[in-house]
């Protein structure tokens, strides 16, 4: 199971669903189903909608999450793969 943990959201102008920035232990693949794991304890299901391959620092990446994701997403957040 791939951790994604947000440290910045970049909202754009071109597309609905902003650049999320964070760090990630594993893999994630566009197409993959995760889930937003907030500290409250609610929970998000979505899927990797894109990835990025200009890197923002070093061991930061930016990844594009669906609709159902990144309207909930806050700094601090969890987003884990889902094993299938």
């Amino acid at each position: 199971m791939a951790e994604f943990t947000i440290i910045d959201i970049f909202p754009v102008s071109f597309m609905p669903e902003p650049f999320i920035v964070g760090h990630i232990k594993g893999e994630m693949n566009v197409g993959e189903a995760v889930e937003l794991r907030k500290s409250d304890g609610s929970r998000f299901t979505g899927a990797v909608k894109a990835l990025d391959f200009h890197r923002s620092g070093p061991d930061r990446y930016s990844i594009v999450f669906s609709g159902e994701i990144s309207p909930h997403a806050e700094k601090g957040d969890l987003i884990v793969s889902l094993d299938n």
